[in-house]
């Protein structure tokens, strides 16, 4: 009987502590006020942040219910059956992963007439998710599954590097339902310290047959800032070969990334 009471008491100490050292969004936002100058600050984020303090302020945002600030484990680099060079969140991994949700949902015995059914309540089981911290490819990152595209990416010492805004996160995060691309970056512009977008297109490369090769083009919108970061916004793309483009590592159009870069020092 001392015994159990040792191990509850141990577990309560352990939930306390972290309790006590989780900060609130509030506390978040003030802190990011602090790095205005030296950082590219949004909604209470900011280059450079904890990547725990993202989860925090994101799932808070987002609706979603808290979770756990500890890293889940590894991100699967794919998901099954599905080549490794093919980017999260675009077109390709997301009729991949519905062909796969459907042989899933068939060897569990769901009917024909009930797929389509079942497939839409896994989809929206899955984007009520939480968003937790993952290992991925020896970076950590803020994702809510590993079929889209991290929202966060920090390196090794748990600083975020950059970040992936979706279009129902940046809908979420500035109240832009309804706006069209024009219209988003240019409310996006005139709030941040952003002088312009300029536009650009991007070649897109892959490797096949042990070789690399040009597979398609990619228009941007880019901006980078003497404080070193960068604002990029990715288009519509455009491949030479639709079987190549499932292949090709790319960001998925419709994505507003912003990220540290470096910086020339003559000091």
């Amino acid at each position: 009987m001392r015994f159990w009471f040792f191990i509850l008491t141990l577990l309560a100490g352990i939930q306390l502590h972290v309790s006590a050292h989780a900060k609130s969004p509030d506390t978040i936002r003030q802190d990011a006020q602090q790095h205005c100058r030296d950082s590219f600050v949004f909604k209470g984020f900011y280059l450079g942040m904890p990547l725990e303090d993202a989860q925090i302020l994101l799932n808070e945002a987002m609706g979603f219910d808290s979770a756990p600030t500890e890293i889940a484990g590894p991100l699967p680099a794919s998901l099954p059956g599905i080549p490794p060079g093919m980017a999260p969140g675009t077109d390709a991994a997301n009729a991949m992963a519905m062909i796969m949700g459907m042989y899933e949902a068939s060897a569990q015995g769901v009917k024909v007439h009930d797929m389509e059914d079942h497939l839409q309540k896994k989809q929206e089981q899955r984007q009520r998710s939480p968003f937790r911290i993952y290992r991925h490819n020896g970076q950590l990152v803020l994702a809510q599954n590993s079929i889209d595209r991290p929202f966060a990416v920090a390196e090794s010492d748990g600083r975020v590097v950059e970040f992936s805004l979706s279009v129902p996160v940046r809908e979420k995060l500035f109240q832009a339902k309804g706006l069209t691309r024009d219209e988003f970056l240019q409310a996006f512009v005139n709030a941040y310290a952003v002088t312009s977008l300029e536009g650009d297109v991007i070649q897109l490369k892959t490797r096949y047959m042990g070789m690399e090769i040009e597979s398609g083009v990619q228009g941007i919108y880019h901006f980078r800032s003497p404080k070193g970061y960068e604002v990029v916004y990715y288009g519509d793309v455009a491949f030479r070969d639709p079987d190549l483009g499932a292949l090709t590592p790319h960001v998925p159009p419709e994505h507003l990334v912003i990220r540290s870069v470096a910086t020339p020092q003559f000091n």
